[in-house]
């Protein structure tokens, strides 16, 4: 038999990724995927959604900046102001923070427009992310037990960097295997079955 709550034993820390489960109707978190980018139990969590998209261009929201193909993502409720970064290119950001090996957060925005201008950099190695998701300390390990989201063994960062549609909440769960995997296919509105 098929469980719709399958037990998910995997501990939340820095490049795991939370997978929104099914039944979440918070419309920012809504069969979402965050990828973690710290946790600490009793300091707070942080991430960015990585499958919401906001329908602008960098050159709206910076206008200064280069030409980019590619997405920008809603990072979460939180400083929806501000503009972050993840990307594949510490060699061009030394100072850059590794969330996971091949994928790191941030840098100088200068070094970045400079690389895009010379096309040393392009879409497929760096993610822009419009805010941010954020937790008080224990608030996230609280809603984890009350099943808001299931929590992966690993994070790929070609997972991370393909933003070519709002798939990846199903992909994040077939990765996942098993009795998640079957979890992708829950329609958004059961009543609607």
């Amino acid at each position: 038999m098929i469980s719709l709550q399958p037990e998910n034993n995997e501990y939340p820390k820095k490049g795991k990724l939370l997978i929104s489960e099914p039944f979440m109707d918070d419309p920012m978190f809504k069969r979402s995927v965050v990828l973690l980018c710290a946790h600490k139990d009793n300091e707070g969590s942080f991430g960015f959604v990585v499958n919401k998209y906001v329908n602008m261009n960098l050159q709206d929201i910076v206008s200064d900046f280069p030409t980019f193909e590619g997405k920008i993502a809603l990072g979460g409720p939180v400083d929806k102001q501000s503009l972050y970064f993840v990307h594949t290119r510490n060699d061009i950001f030394p100072e850059s923070q590794e969330i996971v090996e091949g994928l790191y957060l941030g840098g100088d925005f200068d070094v970045l427009k400079l690389h895009l201008n010379l096309k040393t950099i392009n879409s497929s190695e760096v993610r822009f992310f419009l805010g941010y998701s954020g937790w008080g300390k224990f608030q996230l390990k609280e809603e984890i037990k009350e099943k808001s989201w299931l929590v992966t063994t690993k994070t790929n960062p070609k997972f991370i960097m393909d933003f070519k549609d709002d798939s990846q909440w199903k992909a994040a769960l077939k990765n996942m295997g098993g009795q998640f995997a079957h979890l992708a296919n829950f329609p958004e509105d059961p009543s609607l079955n």
